[in-house]
């Protein structure tokens, strides 16, 4: 015994060589090598499967609403429409430039259960016309006390866990939401925000100047077949769309999809009071963009961050980069995510499918436009 304690003793204190050492690193980087896309991969597709869940939960809170209301809920909802001067003649602290009712993220609530959210909401006068139900909900309490923006005392605004795409990486504290309104085709070329530079709405806008001819265009009649399942405002004169709207059938008619909270103006950067903090408005108001998202533009075509390129169509306010600017709509109103090699969306149906980012721009237009007549057939 004490001979082999003896032998142990001389072994260990021989230690490893630097070329043992060597290897055994090298061994560990390339095990490390081989475990991180496995484990960055299952990360993502967790991500996407919770991704595909909210917006399942979403979608049924909208059948819900239908089976309550006979209607959709209103994508972004004035009352009256457009109308200036609401609660005084400027911007203040008690109102805004419209009688603001929200978005849909709103009048879905008592359906994602957040009906008591809802009702502190619907408490600022929410069905009466003429007042800006939103701007007072972001600057009183719920006992109706004037309370400072972004102070966490107010009614507004508030983090739900069902609003962010967790593979959607900036700032997941922002009070916003990834999940976007399918609002068809639309054409930007005359907007503010169009930076001067439109490379999809003339190709795509005008459907019986194609070849082949097809039955919509863009910025028609609220009502025509360019309409997707939310408009811009309601009004008792447009109404919001029945789930019988979409003649070309509930399975082939996308409801909502994705997007990148940095990567479009509207849901990264609200004109607020004073603050335009990066998500500032959230998902709460009616000029958020839930409702401006155009099958014109490709899945996930590229834009610069928000972050990077503030308030402009390019760098340092130029128009150099007005091809992927964040403020530009014209590029920036589409379907993104950081899912590899596509989006998810949710369907009319209720069903939830990831579309590839290199589908035909035609078929993702049949799939938006409710009532073409040119019904696409998942798969495809």
């Amino acid at each position: 015994m004490p001979r082999f304690k003896t032998k142990f003793r001389s072994w260990l204190s021989m230690g490893f060589t630097l070329i043992e050492l060597l290897v055994v690193i090298a061994i560990i980087a390339v095990l490390v090598g081989l475990l991180l896309p496995a484990v960055q991969k299952v990360r993502e597709s967790a991500n996407r499967m919770k991704c595909q869940n909210n917006l399942k939960q979403l979608a049924l809170a909208c059948h819900n609403y239908h089976d309550t209301n006979g209607t959709l809920p209103p994508s972004g909802y004035q009352n009256p429409a457009w109308s200036n001067g609401v609660d005084g003649s400027a911007w203040t602290n008690d109102g805004g430039w419209v009688c603001d009712k929200g978005g849909f993220h709103l009048h879905i609530l008592p359906y994602m259960e957040q009906n008591n959210l809802f009702t502190q909401v619907a408490a600022f006068k929410l069905y009466t016309p003429g007042y800006d139900t939103i701007t007072k909900a972001f600057f009183h309490d719920t006992s109706g006390n004037l309370v400072a923006e972004y102070s966490g005392l107010a009614v507004l605004p508030k983090l739900l866990p069902y609003h962010r795409c967790p593979s959607d990486s900036w700032d997941q504290s922002a009070i916003t939401s990834n999940y976007v309104g399918n609002g068809g085709i639309s054409d930007y070329s005359t907007s503010w925000a169009s930076c001067g530079y439109d490379p999809f709405s003339p190709l795509y806008c005008t459907g019986s100047a194609m070849t082949p001819p097809h039955n919509w265009l863009c910025n028609g009649p609220e009502n025509g077949p360019e309409a997707g399942m939310f408009a811009y405002v309601n009004d008792p004169k447009y109404p919001p769309f029945k789930l019988a709207s979409a003649t070309d059938g509930t399975s082939n008619t996308i409801l909502l999809g994705e997007d990148l909270i940095d990567k479009n103006e509207y849901l990264y950067e609200n004109q607020d009071i004073g603050g335009n903090a990066p998500g500032a408005r959230g998902c709460w108001t009616m000029d958020n963009g839930f409702d401006l998202h155009t099958a014109t533009i490709p899945i996930n075509y590229p834009i610069t961050s928000e972050a990077l390129e503030p308030y402009a169509c390019g760098p340092n306010g130029s128009n150099s980069d007005a091809a992927n600017a964040a403020l530009n709509l014209s590029v920036s109103a589409g379907y993104k995510s950081n899912h590899t090699g596509g989006a998810n969306f949710a369907f009319l149906d209720g069903s939830v499918h990831f579309l590839n980012q290199n589908v035909d721009q035609i078929t993702l237009i049949k799939l938006c436009v409710r009532n073409d007549g040119e019904v696409v057939s998942l798969p495809f």
